[in-house]
């Protein structure tokens, strides 16, 4: 009965063993799989063991149960469990898997369920769990990778085990980014910084005044980094660069410790300087910055200013303390401005000589007065001061109209409408000496008298002789008398008849061939010529040009012979004045001797005798051509001339003809002839008596004088201005009347040498108006407001009543301005600033001991 014993013992041992499977089933599922998926499976192997060797209906009820199991469960299931149950209910487990992906960091952990820790070091397939069939399971990260630092999802990661394993759970990794930035030290203030990761190329553009600077894009962790400076600030110029936290590796958090300092770049100040010729004193400064020049050394051309400032910082460049011995006037052109990405070098000095001597001529005086020009830096800078006075001419009345001196200083000419003649001054520190007249057009002098028949009396002759056809010239004599017919006289003693019936008291009187009524000159750049404007006593006008030979010699005189011993400078030639100190004024060379214009003899015109002394001549020759048409119409009544600075061109007023008011010539260098310009003439305003030539060569200007009743309607004066084209040709005139004051009846004009400002001179209103010149087109306008007006109010200075202002003009450097009052026999004098601002000097108006200031030239 073995057999049966032995089959009975066995099932309690079956029966006990598939309860301990289901309560450790129970167990597992209650704990959530417990333990590893390694330990899950061995102890499901082994009970399954242990049912297959008790019974083979058992085996078959699991396999049946397996079967179903199988069929039940979702897609991601594999159908090979890791355990299988009894026929009596005993639960399959099955694995829990799947990939890792992306995964660069370190120290990824996964869950199951929350348990089960699973570390995973790399991308791949893993297995996470082993769960019983019929279990939840949700698959988590416990811990995220470090270094880099990522993050990883979890896709498919919740499901029930339904007899398969589980292979379908996805973890994707992604590695974090970061920001990478810092903090802006110092002053940032300018626009454009730009800061850039070298490495990524994340970069950053930083607005002015900003702390703080993030770049973009972000950097993945674990990602290094190389932070510069690609972009500098600009608005001011800014130097900025990385000071701190530069270099570095991205962690787990944005970066924010990389210092970029910024500081404002600076620049010197400076500039160019021209013409400083003075032995010290030029000081500038900025009046901004305070920064100053320590005296410059002379014939310095470039400034600096220092020490350097900022980038974005203003600056206004003046002169602190302007040139001594000799006296200069410098002004600053860009003078102000803001410093930007470089030095600033654009600031222009000028200096000039400020003037040394003012020559005066008096038309009813007859004289010519020369005085000293003050070039210290106190309050009377630029006063005058006499020196002495002469003569205008050897024959009585010339009736001086106009002066001029030539560039070296050393003559003064003047134009005599009362003698038809140029006179010549020499100029020896400031004192003027006559040197004689020129041309000889006087032939015969005598005593005479005219009255109302028309009847010279002829008195007394001195020299010459009066002839048919000469015209006459005298203090009380018309211009263009002219003798028409003897009477009792043949030359000599007796009565002619004369064309103008005019009584003239008995005085001495000068004859002449020619009919001249000199009323404008002016000399060249080169000073080689002298043109003379001359309405030759009313009939049509001419100009005249002459050219000057001056010469420096040695020599004595012995009655009429003139010998020259050594020649320094010039020569000499028929018609040459001579002038020394024991000479004669008036002597002149009549012939060559032995001399042919160097050492030798020459007969001279005055007897007498003068021991061996320096000497000086001049003569003045006119050029081939000379006289030149200035108009075609009789009593055009030239008036005034001006040579342009370039010596190109020459213009010239017919005060008579407004309809071509204006004549031009070009002139040639060499030999001194004038061809007329195309157009030749232009048209003025009414009576134009004064011409100006900008100085730097842009614009002419005409002062028109207007017209005064009860002879025609009044007509106020007026201002025609136009532009130098090519050629010389003139633009159509514009007429300039605003800031002038009604009935106004101009003098002169005067431009600074600047050419920022014209000077009018109002004879009939007793003022002078000050425009700025536009740089561009020339236009004229008036100072009219308090920040712009020159005079510190809306008018024109206001000289005394009735003084009628007639010359007008600056010295070289533009720093004084004299105006000749032709009523009152003063001088006003102004020294004139850097914005055209006229202030009057100590002792203006000066008291004139002649009869009126009538023309001033300025050496």
């Amino acid at each position: 009965m073995m057999p049966s014993n032995s089959t009975r013992r066995s099932t309690p041992q079956f029966a006990r063993l598939t309860v301990v499977s289901l309560l450790m089933s129970a167990l597992v599922a209650a704990c959530g799989g417990g333990g590893s998926s390694a330990s899950v499976s061995s102890s499901s192997s082994s009970s399954s063991s242990s049912s297959s060797s008790s019974s083979s209906s058992s085996s078959s009820s699991s396999s049946s149960s397996s079967s179903s199991s199988s069929s039940s469960s979702s897609s991601g299931a594999s159908s090979s469990g890791s355990s299988s149950g009894s026929s009596s209910g005993m639960t399959q487990s099955f694995t829990i898997g799947g990939t890792v992906g992306g995964l660069t960091g370190s120290g990824l952990i996964l869950k199951t369920n929350g348990a089960n820790p699973v570390a995973v070091s790399a991308s791949g397939t893993y297995t996470f769990a082993t769960l019983p069939n019929g279990t939840q399971y949700t698959v988590t990260v416990g811990t995220q990778p470090s270094s880099p630092t990522q993050v990883c999802t979890v896709t498919n990661g919740t499901g029930t085990v339904a007899g398969a394993n589980i292979t379908n759970v996805s973890i994707a990794c992604v590695t974090s980014t970061y920001t990478v930035g810092g903090t802006i030290s110092g002053p940032l203030t300018g626009t454009g910084l730009v800061i850039k990761d070298n490495t990524s190329g994340a970069t950053a553009t930083v607005a002015a005044n900003a702390t703080t600077f993030t770049l973009s894009p972000a950097i993945s962790s674990g990602a290094s980094y190389n932070i510069s400076v690609t972009g500098q600030p600009a608005s001011p110029t800014e130097s900025c660069s990385v000071t701190s936290g530069g270099t570095g590796t991205v962690g787990a958090a944005p970066v924010t410790s990389v210092v970029v300092t910024c500081a404002i770049t600076p620049f010197t100040v400076g500039g160019t300087i021209a013409g400083y010729t003075a032995s010290s004193g030029l000081v500038l400064k900025d009046t901004v910055s305070g920064n100053a020049t320590p005296a410059l050394t002379t014939g310095a051309s470039t400034f600096t200013l220092t020490p350097a400032v900022n980038s974005g910082a203003s600056y206004d460049v003046i002169v602190q303390t302007p040139p001594s011995t000799p006296g200069q006037w410098c002004t600053v052109t860009n003078a102000t401005g803001t410093v930007g990405a470089g030095p600033v070098t654009n600031i222009s000095v000028v200096c000039r000589n400020e003037g040394k001597y003012a020559f005066v001529a008096d038309t009813g005086a007859g004289t010519v007065t020369s005085f000293s020009i003050d070039d210290t830096n106190g309050a009377a800078a630029g006063a005058l001061t006499q020196i002495n006075f002469v003569a205008a001419d050897a024959n009585p009345c010339p009736n001086p109209s106009a002066i001029a001196v030539n560039p070296a200083g050393t003559y003064v000419f003047t134009a005599n409408n009362g003698t038809g003649d140029v006179s010549i001054f020499s100029v020896t520190a400031g004192t003027v000496a006559l040197v004689g007249s020129q041309p000889a057009l006087v032939t015969t002098s005598f005593t005479g008298s005219i009255d109302i028949t028309a009847t010279l009396t002829v008195t007394a002759i001195s020299a010459g002789s009066v002839t048919v056809g000469s015209y006459i010239y005298g203090c009380g004599v018309s211009a263009g008398t002219q003798i028409t017919a003897l009477g009792t006289g043949t030359g000599g003693i007796g009565t002619y008849t004369v064309n103008n019936p005019k009584t003239v008291s008995s005085e001495a009187m000068t004859s002449s061939g020619t009919d001249s009524t000199p009323t404008g000159i002016a000399v060249d750049p080169s000073g080689e010529f002298v043109l003379v404007t001359d309405s030759a006593g009313g009939g049509a006008g001419e100009l005249f040009v002459y050219q000057f030979n001056s010469g420096a010699f040695t020599g004595s005189i012995s009655t009429t012979t003139l010998t020259v011993t050594a020649i320094s400078t010039g020569s000499l030639a028929v018609g040459t004045v001579i002038n020394g100190v024991g000479v004669a004024a008036g002597t002149t060379i009549t012939a060559i001797d032995t001399g042919t214009g160097g050492i030798g003899t020459y007969t001279v015109n005055n007897s007498q005798n003068v021991s061996s002394e320096a000497m000086t001549g001049g003569t003045l020759t006119q050029v081939t051509g000379s006289p030149f048409s200035m108009d075609a119409f009789p009593d055009s009544a030239p008036s005034s001339v001006a040579v342009d600075p370039a010596d190109l061109y020459v213009f010239a007023t017919n005060a008579f003809r407004p309809a071509d008011g204006l004549t031009g010539f070009g002139i040639n260098t060499t030999s001194g002839f004038l061809s007329p310009l195309t157009p030749a003439q232009v048209t003025t305003g009414d009576a134009p008596a004064w011409v100006s030539i900008d100085p730097l060569d842009r614009f002419v200007y005409v002062a028109n004088n207007g017209v005064s009743p009860p002879a025609s309607p009044e007509v106020d004066g007026t201002i025609s201005g136009y532009q130098i084209g090519s050629g010389g040709a003139l633009s159509v005139p514009t007429t300039f009347s605003a800031g002038l004051a009604a009935g106004a009846h101009l003098g002169d004009l005067a431009i600074d040498p600047s050419g920022q400002f014209l000077y009018a001179a109002d004879a009939a209103n007793a003022q002078v108006v000050g425009f700025t010149i536009g740089a561009v087109s020339g236009a004229l306008s008036p100072f009219g407001t308090a920040s712009s007006a020159p005079f510190g109010t809306a008018s024109p200075v206001q000289l005394a009543p009735g003084a009628a202002p007639g010359p007008i003009t600056n010295d070289p450097s533009g720093h004084f301005l004299y105006v000749g009052n032709t009523q009152n026999d003063t001088i006003s004098m102004f020294s004139v600033d850097s914005s055209g601002q006229l202030t009057e000097i100590t002792g203006s108006p000066l008291p004139f001991s002649g009869s009126g200031a009538n023309a001033i030239a300025i050496e």
